[in-house]
């Protein structure tokens, strides 16, 4: 029993050491504090306990506590949030020589790897070759990153998950080759002063991959011209089309995608050419889009999740709401979230009405923006969203209108008032289930104070029945969670 207490134990301490070599707060010192095996033996000359571990099961520790290597699948091609895996082995060979060579030795923790500009072909391949057969992934960005390329291209039958952020000339070097594990792919151009401009002068195809087999999830940032096996896929990021029937084309030739993101459907057709028949997607589950149109050009039946993004254009609008009951008509499919990200558009409460009406009895509604005081009353019209049962609010008016002064917390229950009202009203109607507010601030920016006559009316509504939530955005904390049973 003593024996698996200090393996859990030292699982849990290793797991705080990665942990924090993300937030860059690592040192020798710190470490050898936290872990005690600064010193090989202690004062009577016993060797330190965590030494004598067999080196099999030291290696099964650092695989236990390695974070997940996946890329996030939000923004890929910013620099990982998985950045403690690829310092993970070399973190851990600093402290002894055992463990240095425990390390040299376990091929997991060599398996996934993240250079921008300055890394060096040869430890490229180093660390490569080290991690022996297994499955890759791949974080590689910046325009100056092309002199990697030979070295990683040479293990392509291990690529399983894959980012590359570079310039448009090397992307072609991927065509023609086979990579039999390769399941997720995010390409993209990086631009920068000695590149050419995206536009014309962009050759018309930038990147073939047609032997993966396994490939289900791409991420295509200003990659336009892709030619991917798209039939395989089942997720799909689309950040630039050229032009309308550049995108029916792809959606075309995509029938088995269960979540599409698209950000922007590009130029308008002639007036003289009639517009494309909507493209059917059977499967497809979740619709992320920052462009409105694209809703004219889709039929999907099984859609549950729908996700409004301002990128480009206006999202929400007459032209949007008319484009999505059309949709939903023809669709019959149940929507069950619908997710408005508004940050920057002021969209007025009359026109989000008009929306949300056209949505149809949602029970799933976030709303994620800085405007809420302005926007709250398109929830107050009659037949708006008849089945709501959840609310999620992203409030992002701390980060973008207020100094974060504490002068400034009390005008919050101005700003909530029309939230507050709202809040009421569905709840004694019987529909609203739950509410959650999250604070949105910058990460660096000290924690908002809610007024004490705030919190007191989210504790009456957390009384009269509702499940209220009230946090602060990038896991800084929970301010209220009360369910009270009735």
């Amino acid at each position: 029993m003593t024996s698996n207490l200090n393996l859990k134990s030292t699982c849990f301490t290793f797991k705080r050491y990665l942990t924090l070599s993300i937030s860059g707060s690592f040192s020798r010192p710190l470490v050898v504090s936290l872990l005690d095996v600064g010193q090989v033996s202690d004062s009577s000359g016993n060797d330190n306990p965590v030494l004598l571990l067999p080196a099999e099961i030291t290696a099964k520790i650092f695989r236990h506590c390695l974070p997940a290597p996946t890329i996030v699948e939000s923004d890929p091609h910013k620099y990982p949030a998985w950045s403690s895996r690829y310092q993970a082995p070399l973190l851990l060979a600093q402290i002894c020589r055992q463990w240095r060579n425990v390390c040299l030795d376990t091929s997991e923790l060599w398996t996934s790897i993240a250079f921008k500009e300055k890394g060096h072909p040869e430890l490229v391949d180093l660390w490569l070759s080290r991690a022996r057969n297994r499955s890759l992934t791949i974080f590689l960005r910046g325009p100056r990153a092309r002199r990697l390329m030979p070295a990683i291209l040479r293990y392509h039958s291990q690529w399983q998950d894959v980012c590359l952020d570079l310039p448009y000339r090397v992307l072609p070097l991927l065509s023609m080759t086979a990579f039999p594990r390769l399941e997720r792919l995010a390409p993209s151009w990086a631009f920068n002063n000695d590149t050419e401009a995206f536009g014309p002068a962009v050759p018309r195809l930038l990147l073939i991959i047609r032997n993966a087999p396994l490939l289900r999830y791409a991420n295509l940032n200003h990659v336009p011209n892709a030619n991917l096996p798209f039939e395989q896929l089942t997720t799909l990021h689309f950040h630039y089309s050229p032009d309308i029937l550049h995108t029916v084309a792809i959606l075309q030739r995509s029938p088995n995608l269960l979540d599409l993101y698209w950000l922007d459907t590009g130029g308008d057709l002639p007036v003289t050419t009639p517009p494309p028949a909507p493209v059917k997607l059977a499967l497809l589950r979740s619709l992320k889009i920052g462009d409105p149109r694209l809703l004219s050009l889709l039929t999907a039946p099984r859609l549950q999740r729908l996700e409004m993004v301002r990128k480009i254009h206006k999202v929400i609008d007459g032209a949007a709401a008319n484009a999505l009951a059309r949709l939903l008509r023809r669709s019959s499919c149940d929507l069950q979230f619908l997710v408005l990200s508004l940050q920057g558009e002021r969209t007025s409460a009359a026109a989000l009405e008009r929306f949300l009406r056209a949505a149809g009895p949602v029970p799933h509604l976030t709303l994620n923006q800085a405007t809420i005081d302005i926007q709250m009353p398109a929830l107050e019209g009659v037949g708006v969203l008849p089945g709501l049962k959840h609310l999620e609010i992203r409030d992002h008016v701390l980060q973008e209108s207020y100094d974060h002064n504490r002068r400034n917390l009390p005008s919050l229950r101005d700003h909530y008032r029309a939230l507050l009202k709202t809040l009421w009203r569905r709840q004694r109607n019987g529909t609203l289930e739950s509410f959650e507010l999250f604070l949105c601030t910058a990460p660096e920016a000290p924690l908002p104070v809610l007024p004490a006559e705030l919190i007191a009316e989210f504790l009456a509504l957390a009384e009269a029945g509702l499940r209220v939530r009230v946090a602060h955005d990038h896991d800084r904390g929970v301010v209220l969670d009360i369910h009270l049973a009735q």
